[in-house]
């Protein structure tokens, strides 16, 4: 393939601004527009690239999906050459849904968000949030998992409002605040339809946690952001834990793109016969996809039961302490 430099100057003009890394280079991004945002170190970690403005990057085989020269499917075989995918069959890659944003809400937005989820959390750990904070470490969670994932406490304008606060943080920005409604309130018809309610002008199209995924790091894929906090808590250092926020969400190009370079994605939908169709899209939209089921429940209920841990390294057929 060649070279960093090579590739990206086919779309835009770069030229060296510091010797940072063993040389930045800085253009416009091809992607977004974005005047003088791309920014290129083709010396660092065998090249490497990035746009301040709107948060796409990664080597130079990133680029080349991003741009759209190459597909998922092609740029896990330049990573890991033909060998047989994980699934060990062949898959017809599916159109993700590029008609959909996958952006996050703009500024102003942000700004409200940022204020409310600061809110939460020192609501959550002072007196007000002692219920939410029981409820929270009954999961299996600590203090140290609840702190890592921003989540917080809403009080509420009424008893039944009152709600577990999960923000949804990509590249800096904050994409969408998720609003979990325990059973407190029962038989109260003010209260919320469903355990889960997006704040008013989330982006529901993000990858919750995309941040964690790495080419050198096994992804799971599930369905839940407590899922996903869990797996931290316990098995941060064998894989990166994404989630969709929802069995028929995050049918992207970008999350596509990006969950295609990790060099096993492992799919782990809650169990139940209404998450096939999920399933089946993700594992034929990943040729580094494969199923492994929870054995009950979901990530959480494993880390409730004490099997979180051993469930995924089985899942990635490796074996730990």
């Amino acid at each position: 393939m060649d070279s960093l430099l090579d590739v990206i100057g086919r779309d835009t003009q770069l030229k060296r601004v510091a010797s940072t890394h063993g040389g930045e280079y800085a253009g416009a991004c091809p992607m977004c527009g974005g005047t003088d945002r791309l920014r290129a170190w083709p010396d660092d970690r065998g090249g490497r690239w990035w746009c301040r403005q709107c948060d796409k990057g990664g080597d130079v085989i990133a680029y080349e999906v991003e741009i759209g020269r190459m597909t998922p499917t092609e740029a896990y075989r330049a990573r890991h050459g033909d060998q047989v995918t994980p699934s060990g069959a062949p898959r017809t890659l599916p159109a993700p849904q590029p008609q959909e944003p996958t952006e996050p809400p703009d500024q102003a937005w942000q700004d409200r968000a940022w204020e409310y989820v600061a809110r939460a959390q020192f609501e959550l750990w002072g007196d007000s949030g002692a219920r939410a904070l029981a409820w929270l470490l009954g999961r299996g969670l600590t203090d140290d998992a609840i702190q890592r994932a921003g989540l917080g406490y809403d009080p509420g304008d009424a008893p039944a409002w009152r709600c577990v606060t999960i923000p949804w943080f990509i590249g800096g920005d904050i994409w969408a605040v998720r609003r979990r409604f325990p059973a407190w309130v029962e038989g109260d018809p003010t209260k919320p339809s469903g355990k889960f309610m997006m704040l008013k002008g989330s982006d529901g199209h993000g990858l919750y946690n995309a941040d964690a995924l790495r080419a050198d790091l096994p992804a799971i894929l599930v369905e839940g952001e407590l899922d996903v906090v869990s797996i931290e808590q316990e098995a941060g250092d064998l894989v990166a834990a994404v989630a969709t926020g929802g069995i028929s969400q995050a049918r992207r190009a970008r999350w596509v793109a990006r969950l295609a370079v990790c060099p096993l994605v492992v799919v782990a939908f809650d169990a139940g016969n209404e998450a096939e169709p999920a399933r089946r899209w993700w594992l034929d939209a990943l040729p580094n996809a494969r199923y492994w089921k929870p054995y009950w429940d979901d990530a959480n209920g494993l880390l409730q039961g004490g099997a979180l841990r051993d469930w995924i390294a089985a899942g990635l057929g490796m074996e730990v302490a």
